[in-house]
């Protein structure tokens, strides 16, 4: 039985399905860009580690100042990286509020449709249960009637 409420039920959970397919999507996204962020901090500090002012190396003036330039755009990379985490989670996040608000709708429009088919299932019954009562009434009438003597 196709319903206007079905059509709605069915346009409600592609919409829910769709959604989870994007949270999903976006769950990964966060996974893959937290596994980044920490091979970076780790490099970073296997990177601090062969500072040469802490290993005690010699080294020139262009040497050091090499050194701190890329220890400096590593402390970027992560800052955007970190950033770019935060984003992807926010996104998420807000992707799991969506599901669950269409899940939330699918679940009502599920019970409006169950609401309705007992409801018509109740005047169903009770059709029946007048005619039954209505045949009844007919079937003693004419059985009175017959007793009475005037019936066929």
């Amino acid at each position: 039985m196709s319903t206007p409420l079905h059509t709605v039920l069915e346009h409600a959970q592609e919409q829910r399905d769709k959604a989870m397919a994007e949270l999903l999507t976006g769950e990964d996204q966060v996974r893959k860009l937290r596994l980044q962020s920490q091979q970076l901090s780790d490099y970073q500090t296997e990177y601090r580690l062969r500072d040469p002012a802490r290993t005690g190396q010699v080294l020139s003036i262009d040497s050091l100042q090499t050194h701190r330039q890329f220890m400096q755009r590593l402390e970027q990379a992560s800052t955007q990286q970190q950033t770019q985490v935060r984003i992807a989670q926010e996104r998420a996040q807000t992707l799991r509020e969506s599901v669950l608000a269409l899940e939330l709708r699918v679940a009502a429009i599920k019970k409006l449709i169950e609401g309705r088919q007992r409801e018509a299932q109740r005047l169903d019954q009770q059709l029946q249960q007048r005619h039954m009562d209505e045949a009844a009434n007919q079937q003693a009438w004419r059985k009175q009637q017959a007793q009475d003597g005037y019936g066929p």
